[in-house]
């Protein structure tokens, strides 16, 4: 990214070479030129992920001079350099997974000459799920005129699924281990950053988290390729077909027959009548192809053709074999709807059309029968659709049945039972729904599922025609919140207006937004907005503000943090939360937005500095956790803090230095504890820790001790036992107070009947000041590692108690 109104970009081109689905080399090529009468100067920006290396930067084929930072410098860095230039797209750089930031220096550009900006870097894919993933940084909001992909991989394992979220389909050739991209576009102007997806693995499942929501998206691969062994050729002769496309017509039906040697093949003439070549189904051999070919040439395409009723002709009765073993092959010139209930139809339909329409109405025939298309030129030289038209036919595949999909428990299935066959080469995707909050993994790359789902649950929805109050309200909900937008579903329409739209839509206009809604493999959107994942913004032009799709039905005041755009206030959130907020901050210098459990509002005339509530932001926030209100108090204290990522971990286990960090700060705060420093005590607490000082403290104290070693292990995970014990002794309290009044009475009548040893004192007395109330069979199970989530409970019950 840089930033200089003067300077264009003419050319971008990105060259990607993966090996062995490990390593990956990127060169980036940018073409700069001055359109100005002066010379102009630009820093060059870009981010790179943590692992990447062999970095190098090029001017004209000259190595250029770069720095690169990583971590709070780097936030910091880009916070005041989009601060100076009142540009919030550089907080875009510090989004996630990019954990490092080069920074050219100071380039001169003379007037109207151009530059070649090389960025070269190695990096390892990342690895979601079943899905190995890279992401590469291309959302600077920069047009270019001409823009070149070229994206390849080699494997000695087998290549089963590929996904890009490139706009449209690029030239794709692949294999068994290998898939070569090729994409080209003028104009490009890209809406996020550019994400590949490949697996190994059959049947692999990608998981994404939204909203208090878990999407798992499940691939696997099309069905067995289709095995034709009838075919009905229905050939159009009505009068327009007269001339090159009857020409045409006839070496078509040469070039598919001797294609198609010893198939059964009948052969169907229509224009206002329906009348056959003969009666029966014959063996496709030279004897057969010689004689059509010959009578062929001895028709004249006359009258007006009937399409309606030549597909009606054919019935269930005409066929001697099953369903996935059939096909109609038409040709035509005709383009017209036509008011054919698909689901009549005896046998898909592999279309080949005369027609110059740009939306043909043969496309959504044979889609919705489950064939495919092909359009024809008329008067070419040769056949030059013909090696398209073979591929699709060697790639058509049955459709599947989403049954065939096992899915989890608790899962929902969304999606139409049927996949019509496909003539290119793909990957079908199941999408459930889980509202089972908890996941392994947060795979935000992935954020394309939803919306593939979204579309093509809108598309089932409008395929039913079930139009009633219930339906309309699904239609418009799931497209406000994930942006499926197209020519019926505009922003901001009314359940009245889409009831009168579907009204008035006509037949044709209707099955073509169901084929693009229910074709939906994209991850980007037409309807004039962005993504920050799967959420879409909306510019809203009378306020200046870009506004998430969610954010007026969630925005409160108690959930609510309103700050001024690139003050301090705003600072603090996006260096302490970048890998969350940056993107959706990098939209614009005004933004509202929400995230799962706070909402925030980037507006001018709110407050500049920040505030404690500012901490209460985590994004693993589930609604029905029971330590949601103790997290919230704590951070509200100021004593727990979220990871960078903005993540609390509930489950997690707590460690030693992190429990003795969040008991110092809620000393500190109560005022129970001085907050004195102490000189280094253990070999592994080093004053560069952010623990260092509590620890040194609770063991000047007395409260905590390390090992023979001298070591502490700070990382080491703390048993329940050990925290209560802590707990009481940060507090002062000692065992003697409790013992047993006699010496020979065992110790056998313990509030849990778990804990018979050392622990018991502790834990009966942070019993009976009601800090612990153990587990619902009566135990306390003391050697368990303590969970985050109970760490916080422990530690607002002691502050409660005192």
């Amino acid at each position: 990214m840089y930033q200089n109104p003067n300077v264009v970009r003419d050319e971008r081109r990105v060259q990607i070479e993966v090996l062995d689905s490990e390593t990956i080399n990127v060169t980036l090529v940018d073409t700069l030129r001055n359109t100005s009468l002066e010379s102009e100067s630009l820093t060059y920006y870009y981010p790179l992920p943590g692992h990447a290396d062999s970095i190098g930067l090029y001017v004209d084929a000259r190595a250029e001079a770069f720095e690169v930072f990583s971590g709070k410098n780097r936030l910091e860095r880009l916070f005041d350099q989009a601060s100076k230039s009142m540009d919030a797209r550089l907080l875009r750089l510090g989004a996630t997974p990019f954990e490092k930031l080069l920074e050219s220096r100071l380039l001169d550009l003379p007037p109207e000459q151009t530059m070649k900006l090389k960025l070269e870097w190695r990096m390892k894919a990342d690895f979601v799920n079943d899905f190995h993933f890279s992401e590469i940084f291309l959302h600077d909001d920069i047009a270019s005129k001409s823009f070149d992909l070229t994206f390849s991989i080699t494997s000695d394992k087998s290549l089963w699924h590929f996904f890009t979220n490139l706009p449209q389909e690029g030239l794709m050739d692949r294999n068994q281990n290998q898939v070569v991209l090729l994409y080209s576009d003028t104009d490009f102007k890209p809406q996020q950053n550019l994400r590949f997806f490949w697996s190994h693995i059959e049947y692999p499942t990608l998981e994404y988290s939204s909203n208090g929501s878990v999407y798992y998206g499940h691939f696997q691969l099309w069905g067995p390729q289709k095995d034709i062994q009838e075919l009905v050729l229905l050939i159009d002769t009505s009068g327009s077909m007269t001339g090159n496309p009857w020409i045409r017509t006839k070496e078509y039906v040469n070039f598919i027959l001797e294609r198609l040697d010893e198939k059964k093949v009948k052969v169907v003439f229509f224009d206002k009548t329906v009348r056959s070549y003969a009666a029966d189904f014959r063996i496709n051999n030279h004897d057969f192809r010689k004689g059509l070919i010959e009578h062929l040439h001895t028709m004249r395409p006359l009258a007006e053709g009937n399409l309606e009723l030549a597909l009606q002709s054919i019935t269930d009765e005409s066929w001697t074999v099953g369903v996935d073993n059939r096909a109609v092959l038409l040709i035509t010139d005709q383009d017209e709807y036509v008011p054919v209930d698909f689901s009549e139809l005896s046998a898909p339909v592999v279309s080949l059309g005369f027609t110059s329409k740009k939306e043909s109405y043969l496309e959504l025939l044979s889609y919705f029968s489950g064939g495919f298309y092909q359009r024809l030129f008329h008067a070419p030289p040769r056949l030059i659709e013909a090696e398209e038209f073979w591929d699709k036919w060697g790639q058509w595949r049955q459709g599947l049945v989403n049954s065939s999909i096992s899915t989890r428990e608790g899962e929902v299935e969304v999606l139409p039972e049927f996949f019509p066959g496909r003539s290119a080469q793909g990957t079908p995707v199941f999408v459930g729904r889980s509202f089972d909050m908890y996941s392994p993994s947060f795979a935000s790359a992935a954020a394309f599922l939803p919306r593939i789902w979204a579309a093509r649950r809108i598309g089932q929805i409008l395929r039913s025609g079930d139009y009633e109050e219930e339906s309309l309200t699904a239609i418009r909900s799931i497209s406000r919140r994930y942006g499926v937008r197209n020519s019926l579903l505009v922003p901001g329409m009314a359940q009245a207006d889409l009831r009168l739209a579907l009204r008035e839509i006509t037949a044709s206009q209707l099955l073509r937004i169901i084929l693009e809604l229910e074709r939906a493999t994209y991850a980007y959107s037409d309807f004039g907005g962005r993504f920050v994942g799967d959420m879409p913004f909306e510019y809203l032009s009378v306020d200046k503000v870009w506004q998430g799709g969610d954010f007026l039905g969630r925005a409160e005041r108690d959930t609510l943090i309103g700050v001024h755009p690139f003050s301090e206030a705003h600072r603090a959130l996006y260096v302490g939360f970048a890998p969350m907020l940056a993107q959706a901050f990098g939209m614009g210098d005004q933004v509202e937005f929400c995230t799962v459990f706070r909402c925030i509002s980037v507006r001018y005339g709110y407050r500049k500095t920040p505030e404690s509530s500012d901490r209460s932001f985590f994004v693993d926030y589930d609604p029905r956790h029971w330590a949601n209100p103790y997290f919230a108090r704590l951070i509200e204290e100021g004593v727990f803090e979220a990871e960078a990522n903005g993540k609390i971990h509930p489950s997690r286990p707590v460690d030693r230095a992190d429990f003795l960090k969040m008991l110092y700060r809620l000393g500190g705060k109560d005022g129970e504890v001085e907050r004195t420093g102490g000189s280094q005590v253990f070999s592994d607490v080093v004053e560069e820790n952010d623990f260092s000082e509590a620890v040194n403290y609770f063991a000047g104290a007395g409260v905590v001790k390390g090992y023979e070693d001298g070591t502490f292990r700070p990382y080491l995970g703390l048993t329940r036992a050990e925290a209560v014990k802590v707990l009481l002794a940060a507090d002062g309290w000692k065992p003697t107070e409790k013992l047993n009044n006699s010496a020979t009475e065992p110790i056998n009548s313990s509030v849990f009947p778990d804990v018979t040893d050392w622990a018991r004192p502790w834990v009966e007395e942070a019993y009976s000041r009601g800090i612990i109330s153990g587990f619902e069979d009566g135990t306390f199970r003391p050697q368990e590692k303590l969970s985050r989530a109970a760490a916080a409970k422990l530690l607002v019950e002691s502050l409660d108690s005192q």
